[in-house]
């Protein structure tokens, strides 16, 4: 996983966060996509670096899982939304991500 370089345990561990997620919305246990993507904009605002860590061209795949037209669409809607909610985020929180990297540095 290219998210983290060189750090394969953080790898697995978003991995397994990831499909945990996944399987709530699939289960329909509590959690939806529209309060999985209020998470996701919540968490972006309280740590902005985050928007960093969003590859839409690894989720791309996804897309061609499926051969329901609708869902397709869905799809493609929800990857515009995070690449939009990506780019914002990296513009409009430029500084406050540059100083939480530094942060992040100095203690290692």
């Amino acid at each position: 996983m290219e998210i983290y370089k060189n750090d394969e345990d953080r790898a697995n561990l978003l991995m397994l966060s990831t499909k945990e997620l996944v399987k709530k919305v699939q289960d329909n246990n509590g959690l939806d996509i529209d309060t999985l993507i209020a998470h996701i904009q919540k968490e972006l605002k309280i740590i902005p670096r985050y928007a960093k860590k969003i590859d839409i061209e690894s989720l791309k795949p996804i897309i061609e899982l499926t051969h329901d037209r609708d869902t397709i669409s869905y799809q493609e809607n929800i990857l515009e939304f995070l690449k939009t909610l990506k780019e914002e985020t990296l513009h409009n929180k430029k500084s406050q991500i540059a100083k939480d990297e530094e942060n992040l540095a100095s203690k290692y």
